[in-house]
This record gives structure tokens, C-alpha cells and sequence, in this order.
């Protein structure tokens, strides 16, 4: 059964204050599908690639 933060707020929401973490009781199984994924960002910001970006933000934070 696949699981997805939204079904995990689903169970806390149910069962409420059992004695049941979620996070720690719950691990997906399998992989349902593969999505890909888009980053975007600004054409201002002077990076031109993921590796990039990181290494920007790595060095401004905030």
C-alpha cells in the first residue's frame, strides 16, 4: 500500500494521540511511479545548473 505525507496526516488525524508515530511505524515499500522533476529559478540569480545553485546557496543562506 503506497503511503504519502498526506495519507500519513490522514492516520494522525484518525487515530489522533495513539500510541503511533507515523514517521517512525510507517515506511513506504515500493516506489508506485517515477515523476520528473522541473527546478526553476530566477534568470537573475547566477547559477546556470543544480550543482551551481547548491553551492550558491551553500554560500548565501537565507
Amino acid at each position: 500500500m503506497p503511503a504519502t505525507r498526506t495519507d500519513r496526516r490522514y492516520v494522525l488525524t484518525t487515530l489522533g494521540s495513539a500510541a503511533l508515530d507515523v514517521n517512525r511505524d510507517f515506511i513506504p515499500a515500493t516506489p508506485l511511479a517515477r515523476v520528473p522533476n522541473l527546478f526553476v529559478m530566477h534568470p537573475d540569480l547566477p547559477v546556470r545548473n543544480f550543482a551551481e545553485f547548491i553551492a550558491y546557496a551553500e554560500k548565501n543562506p537565507g
